[in-house]
């Protein structure tokens, strides 16, 4: 079997460069929301707001790190904001509009 974080770096694969983490809460957001995130994060220290947050790259390692420990690893990666997310939700909604079951 392939150990888990291969087998997340390759789902995620180039589509992470669209996604962040904010080191201050642990969020993980499109690129595009940092504004609105910078102004809705409750645990961002004035300095850090002003200085635009504090944004990581998102990687599958980070991903990883949020499910280990917990049941249904795999199940619970696809419930992060993340192109783990999108991709399979594109792909059930894909089956239901052509009426595959």
């Amino acid at each position: 079997a392939r150990p888990m974080l291969a087998t997340v770096e390759a789902a995620m694969g180039a589509e992470c460069e669209k996604y962040v983490t904010c080191a201050a809460c642990g969020t993980a957001l499109n690129a595009g929301s940092k504004e609105r995130h910078l102004s809705k994060c409750v645990k961002l220290k004035a300095a850090q707001r002003a200085a635009g947050g504090v944004f990581q790259k998102m990687t599958a390692e980070w991903a990883v790190q949020q499910v280990e420990g917990k049941s249904e690893p795999y199940l619970r990666l696809y419930t992060l904001e993340s192109p783990l997310c999108y991709e399979v939700n594109a792909a059930m909604r894909e089956v239901a509009f052509r009426g595959e079951r």
